[in-house]
């Protein structure tokens, strides 16, 4: 059950941190010809982008101390079991919060091209009038 978890986070983590990789890449090979809107829509992006993976390690970090919780501190083992179940809503609402920060970046990105693609569709059917 672990490895399912570990690999789940490391996913989220591996998308995110790849996308906006990808995003600051294509954003430095175009800051010349960029207008300020796609600018704008770049920046939202590696913030979308860049939030998933940060909170990937937020869920990481959440699954480490539940399970120190879980496993180290047993004084009262009642309380830990609390803190411990605590620890792991975080992680799994952290988790989810991600893969929505990458699903709405996607959503984005997809959304911005297939409109600058039918616009350019469009001014190459009708050219602009003199």
């Amino acid at each position: 059950m672990f490895r399912f978890a570990e690999l789940a986070v490391r996913s989220l983590l591996l998308l995110n941190g790849g996308a906006a990789l990808a995003v600051i890449t294509f954003a430095s090979s175009s800051i010349g010809s960029a207008t300020p809107a796609a600018a704008k829509l770049l920046g939202a992006l590696i913030y979308l982008f860049d939030t998933g993976a940060a909170l990937s390690l937020v869920t990481a970090g959440a699954a480490y101390l539940s399970q120190l919780c879980f496993t180290e501190f047993n004084d009262n083992p009642t309380i830990e079991w609390y803190r411990g179940g605590g620890f792991r809503i975080i992680g799994i609402v952290a988790f989810f919060l991600g893969l929505a920060a990458f699903v709405a970046g996607i959503h984005t990105a997809g959304t911005e091209f297939t409109a600058s693609l039918a616009e350019a569709a469009v001014r190459e059917v009708r050219p602009p009038r003199n």
